[in-house]
Protein backbone atom coordinates (compact mmCIF):
# COMPACT_ATOMS: atom_id res chain seq x y z
CA UNK A 1 0.00 0.00 0.00
CA UNK A 2 1.17 3.44 -0.66
CA UNK A 3 0.82 6.37 1.51
CA UNK A 4 1.14 9.66 -0.14
CA UNK A 5 1.89 12.57 2.95
CA UNK A 6 1.23 16.06 2.29
CA UNK A 7 0.88 18.55 4.20
CA UNK A 8 1.63 22.85 4.78
CA UNK A 9 4.02 24.40 7.18
CA UNK A 10 5.44 27.43 7.83
CA UNK A 11 8.99 28.42 6.01
CA UNK A 12 11.16 31.65 7.86
CA UNK A 13 13.92 33.47 6.01
CA UNK A 14 15.73 36.36 6.97
CA UNK A 15 15.14 39.32 4.03
CA UNK A 16 16.88 41.87 6.11
CA UNK A 17 18.94 43.08 9.36
CA UNK A 18 20.88 46.55 11.03
CA UNK A 19 20.61 48.31 13.84
CA UNK A 20 16.65 49.81 15.07
CA UNK A 21 15.59 51.73 18.24
CA UNK A 22 13.82 48.36 20.47
CA UNK A 23 10.88 49.28 21.96
CA UNK A 24 11.46 46.52 24.61
CA UNK A 25 15.15 47.26 25.66
CA UNK A 26 14.31 51.18 24.97
CA UNK A 27 17.96 51.23 23.36
CA UNK A 28 19.28 50.66 20.00
CA UNK A 29 19.82 47.01 19.29
CA UNK A 30 20.70 44.68 16.41
CA UNK A 31 17.34 43.24 14.20
CA UNK A 32 16.82 40.67 11.79
CA UNK A 33 13.69 40.95 9.52
CA UNK A 34 12.24 37.76 8.89
CA UNK A 35 9.46 36.99 5.77
CA UNK A 36 6.95 34.08 6.37
CA UNK A 37 5.87 31.77 3.70
CA UNK A 38 3.05 28.70 3.72
CA UNK A 39 5.22 26.25 1.64
CA UNK A 40 3.12 22.73 0.71
CA UNK A 41 5.48 19.75 1.49
CA UNK A 42 5.60 16.13 0.32
CA UNK A 43 7.14 13.62 2.57
CA UNK A 44 8.02 16.70 4.65
CA UNK A 45 10.14 18.28 2.10
CA UNK A 46 9.12 21.65 1.46
CA UNK A 47 7.80 22.08 -2.57
CA UNK A 48 5.31 24.52 -3.72
CA UNK A 49 4.93 27.99 -1.65
CA UNK A 50 1.41 28.61 -0.80
CA UNK A 51 1.69 32.41 -0.25
CA UNK A 52 3.14 35.32 1.94
CA UNK A 53 1.71 35.22 5.93
CA UNK A 54 4.03 38.47 6.33
CA UNK A 55 6.93 40.01 8.15
CA UNK A 56 8.31 40.80 11.47
CA UNK A 57 10.97 42.15 13.21
CA UNK A 58 12.49 40.16 15.99
CA UNK A 59 15.78 41.98 18.40
CA UNK A 60 18.45 39.97 18.32
CA UNK A 61 19.18 41.12 21.73
CA UNK A 62 15.91 40.87 23.59
CA UNK A 63 14.12 38.42 20.98
CA UNK A 64 10.72 40.33 20.79
CA UNK A 65 9.17 40.67 17.70
CA UNK A 66 7.48 43.82 15.95
CA UNK A 67 5.51 44.58 12.86
CA UNK A 68 7.83 45.85 10.35
CA UNK A 69 6.70 49.44 11.55
CA UNK A 70 8.80 49.42 14.06
CA UNK A 71 11.90 50.24 11.82
CA UNK A 72 10.65 53.19 11.07
CA UNK A 73 10.96 54.73 14.14
CA UNK A 74 14.22 56.31 14.51
CA UNK A 75 17.30 55.15 16.68
CA UNK A 76 18.77 56.65 19.15
CA UNK A 77 21.94 57.47 17.57
CA UNK A 78 19.46 58.90 14.43
CA UNK A 79 17.42 61.23 17.11
CA UNK A 80 20.87 62.84 18.90
CA UNK A 81 21.98 63.33 15.34
CA UNK A 82 18.50 65.14 14.00
CA UNK A 83 18.66 66.83 17.40
CA UNK A 84 21.93 68.18 17.18
CA UNK A 85 21.12 69.59 13.86
CA UNK A 86 18.19 71.10 14.45
CA UNK A 87 19.76 72.76 17.91
CA UNK A 88 22.26 74.24 15.47
CA UNK A 89 20.20 75.43 12.79
CA UNK A 90 17.94 76.87 15.25
CA UNK A 91 20.89 78.97 16.98
CA UNK A 92 21.85 80.39 13.80
CA UNK A 93 18.63 81.32 12.93
CA UNK A 94 17.97 83.25 16.17
CA UNK A 95 21.20 84.59 15.82
CA UNK A 96 20.84 86.12 12.60
CA UNK A 97 16.91 86.98 13.52
CA UNK A 98 17.73 90.62 14.80
CA UNK A 99 20.46 91.53 12.05
CA UNK A 100 22.88 91.97 14.61
CA UNK A 101 25.06 88.89 15.77
CA UNK A 102 26.56 90.23 19.60
CA UNK A 103 29.53 88.65 21.00
CA UNK A 104 27.64 87.39 23.66
CA UNK A 105 25.37 85.49 20.88
CA UNK A 106 28.43 83.61 19.64
CA UNK A 107 29.18 82.56 23.40
CA UNK A 108 26.08 81.57 24.27
CA UNK A 109 26.14 79.42 20.80
CA UNK A 110 28.79 77.54 21.08
CA UNK A 111 28.23 76.90 24.83
CA UNK A 112 24.81 75.48 24.49
CA UNK A 113 25.91 73.63 21.17
CA UNK A 114 29.02 72.31 22.22
CA UNK A 115 26.84 70.73 25.34
CA UNK A 116 25.19 68.45 22.93
CA UNK A 117 27.97 67.88 20.45
CA UNK A 118 30.32 65.96 23.28
CA UNK A 119 33.35 65.19 21.99
CA UNK A 120 33.16 66.49 18.39
CA UNK A 121 32.78 70.15 19.39
CA UNK A 122 32.08 73.03 17.53
CA UNK A 123 35.09 75.79 17.26
CA UNK A 124 34.60 79.51 16.68
CA UNK A 125 36.01 79.09 12.99
CA UNK A 126 32.73 76.43 12.40
CA UNK A 127 30.42 78.89 13.92
CA UNK A 128 31.53 81.55 12.00
CA UNK A 129 31.26 79.67 8.64
CA UNK A 130 28.11 78.86 9.72
CA UNK A 131 26.35 82.19 9.84
CA UNK A 132 27.86 82.94 6.87
CA UNK A 133 26.82 80.17 5.23
CA UNK A 134 23.62 80.67 6.47
CA UNK A 135 23.57 84.61 5.80
CA UNK A 136 24.33 84.12 2.15
CA UNK A 137 21.11 81.81 1.85
CA UNK A 138 17.56 83.72 1.04
CA UNK A 139 15.81 84.23 4.89
CA UNK A 140 12.72 81.69 3.11
CA UNK A 141 15.35 78.87 2.12
CA UNK A 142 16.89 79.02 5.95
CA UNK A 143 13.25 79.42 7.27
CA UNK A 144 12.09 76.29 4.76
CA UNK A 145 14.87 73.84 5.75
CA UNK A 146 14.33 74.42 9.68
CA UNK A 147 10.30 74.02 9.15
CA UNK A 148 11.06 70.41 7.48
CA UNK A 149 13.47 68.91 10.57
CA UNK A 150 11.43 69.87 13.00
CA UNK A 151 8.27 68.33 12.50
CA UNK A 152 10.08 64.91 11.71
CA UNK A 153 12.07 65.61 14.79
CA UNK A 154 8.69 66.73 17.17
CA UNK A 155 7.22 63.02 16.48
CA UNK A 156 10.15 61.29 18.24
CA UNK A 157 10.56 63.84 20.94
CA UNK A 158 9.03 64.01 24.19
CA UNK A 159 7.05 67.23 25.16
CA UNK A 160 9.84 68.25 27.37
CA UNK A 161 12.75 67.12 24.42
CA UNK A 162 10.23 69.70 22.63
CA UNK A 163 10.19 72.50 25.05
CA UNK A 164 13.86 71.89 25.57
CA UNK A 165 14.47 72.94 21.63
CA UNK A 166 12.61 76.34 22.57
CA UNK A 167 14.18 76.54 25.89
CA UNK A 168 17.91 76.96 24.14
CA UNK A 169 16.50 79.33 21.78
CA UNK A 170 15.73 81.75 24.14
CA UNK A 171 18.50 81.06 26.50
CA UNK A 172 20.22 82.08 22.83
CA UNK A 173 18.08 85.32 21.97
CA UNK A 174 18.29 87.01 25.50
CA UNK A 175 22.05 86.40 25.86
CA UNK A 176 22.36 90.09 24.60
CA UNK A 177 20.11 91.06 27.41
CA UNK A 178 16.56 91.31 25.79
CA UNK A 179 14.84 89.42 23.14
CA UNK A 180 13.85 90.80 19.76
CA UNK A 181 10.46 90.79 18.01
CA UNK A 182 11.84 89.22 15.32
CA UNK A 183 13.91 86.43 17.86
CA UNK A 184 10.82 85.96 18.92
CA UNK A 185 9.18 85.51 15.57
CA UNK A 186 11.74 82.92 14.75
CA UNK A 187 11.45 80.88 17.99
CA UNK A 188 7.43 80.44 17.79
CA UNK A 189 7.65 79.10 14.44
CA UNK A 190 9.87 76.62 15.44
CA UNK A 191 7.65 75.89 18.44
CA UNK A 192 4.93 75.67 16.00
CA UNK A 193 6.97 73.28 13.82
CA UNK A 194 7.72 71.09 16.68
CA UNK A 195 3.58 70.83 17.84
CA UNK A 196 3.73 73.33 21.20
CA UNK A 197 0.62 75.52 22.02
CA UNK A 198 1.14 78.76 21.93
CA UNK A 199 -0.26 79.35 25.08
CA UNK A 200 2.81 77.48 26.55
CA UNK A 201 5.05 79.34 24.15
CA UNK A 202 3.93 82.60 25.85
CA UNK A 203 5.07 80.76 28.70
CA UNK A 204 8.75 80.18 27.65
CA UNK A 205 9.12 83.47 26.51
CA UNK A 206 7.45 85.02 29.28
CA UNK A 207 9.71 82.94 31.42
CA UNK A 208 13.10 83.81 29.48
CA UNK A 209 12.50 87.15 28.91
CA UNK A 210 15.17 89.47 31.10
CA UNK A 211 13.97 91.21 33.84
CA UNK A 212 15.04 95.39 33.65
Amino acid sequence: MFFLIFGTRASKRTVGSGMFFCPNEQSDQSYRQVAVKRMGHLFFIPLLPLGDLGEYVECESCGGTYRPEVLSLPSRQQLQTSFVEAVTRLVVEVILADGYVAEAERNVALGVVNQYLGSSGLSRAQLEKMIADAEAASPDDRSRNLSELLPELSTALSIEGRELLIRIALLLAAADGRIDESETKVIADAAYHLGLSKTRVRELVAGSTPQT
